[in-house]
C-alpha cells in the first residue's frame, strides 16, 4: 500500500500525480507536491517495513512511501524507513542534549543515502 505524509483522511496512495496510483481523475483534487523533507518530518506515521521512494535525494524531490513489494511505484527506491529512523536516532545519540531539528533529520537522512555512513559529528 502506497501512503503519503499526513494524509489523514485521503487515500492511502495520495501524492503528487495521484491519478497514476489511484486512477482518480487529478482535477477532482487538489495534488499538493509530497517532498523527501515532509516524509523525512513525518517518519514516525509509517510502518517500518515500508520504504521510501524519491525522485532524488534531495530534500524537494518529490517522494512516496510504500510497501516494497507494491511493484509499481512509479519513483526510484531511496532508503527503507527503518534506516531512515536510525539515521535520526543516531544523529541524536552522538550529539546527546541536542534534539535534531527538520533541518538536521533531513541532513542525516540524506546523508546516509549518499555514503552509506552516519552523518559525523561536526
Amino acid at each position: 500500500m502506497v501512503a503519503a505524509a499526513g494524509s489523514g483522511d485521503l487515500p492511502a496512495c495520495w501524492f503528487l500525480r495521484i491519478q497514476r496510483a489511484c486512477g482518480e481523475n487529478p482535477s477532482t483534487r487538489q495534488n499538493p507536491l509530497v517532498t523527501l523533507r515532509d516524509v523525512i518530518g513525518r517518519l514516525d506515521e509509517f510502518a517500518d517495513d515500508q520504504t521510501i521512494y524519491a525522485e532524488s535525494a534531495a530534500p524537494t524531490a518529490e517522494a512516496i512511501v510504500a510497501d516494497e513489494a507494491e511493484g509499481a511505484v512509479p519513483l526510484p527506491y531511496l532508503l527503507e524507513v527503518t534506516l531512515a529512523r536510525e539515521a535520526v536516532e543516531v544523529w541524536a545519540a552522538w550529539r546527546p542534549g541536542q534534539t535534531p531539528s527538520l533541518d538536521d533529520k533531513v541532513a542525516a537522512v540524506l546523508y546516509y543515502t549518499q555514503n552509506d555512513a552516519w552523518l559525523p559529528v561536526d
